[in-house]
């Protein structure tokens, strides 16, 4: 996005370059955790379903054939919850890194539209003004 410069001075610049720098690096750490954690995923699902094969295959009659089948489905639903949760955990630990910074990009915000107050109307952010009754 372009903003002018008189709209942007080149201290906030700075600091809203630094703040997506530092949102992208915590989403793409995100995305590389989470396809990293697909990946093995993958890769235990089709080894245990090799495994799981030879298993059937060597079974002598329709009872252990029925044993091994339903041992191995028994167990599928326990590792997909935890594959979801452990998903889920890194997507919440990327949503409080992504909170981290922008509070911390809101202070120094804050911080330095004080510093550059010379005298003018002082200048607050519109979620820190108190809400006032319509009389």
């Amino acid at each position: 996005m372009y903003y002018h410069p008189l709209i942007l001075p080149t201290a906030a610049t700075e600091r809203a370059l630094k703040t997506c720098r530092a949102l992208s690096d915590v989403w793409f750490d995100s995305v590389e955790r989470h396809r990293a954690v697909q990946s093995d995923a993958a890769r235990t699902f089709c080894s245990a379903q090799v495994e799981n094969a030879g298993k059937l295959a060597q079974a002598e009659d329709g009872t252990q054939f029925a044993i091994r089948l339903f041992a191995y489905i028994a167990v599928e639903p326990f590792r997909l919850a935890a594959l979801v949760a452990e998903l889920g955990e890194i997507a919440i630990d990327a949503h409080r890194q992504a909170l981290m910074v922008l509070d911390s990009d809101s202070e120094a915000s804050a911080i330095t539209q004080d510093v550059q107050d010379d005298g003018r109307e002082s200048r607050t952010r519109a979620s820190s003004r108190p809400l006032q009754m319509m009389a």
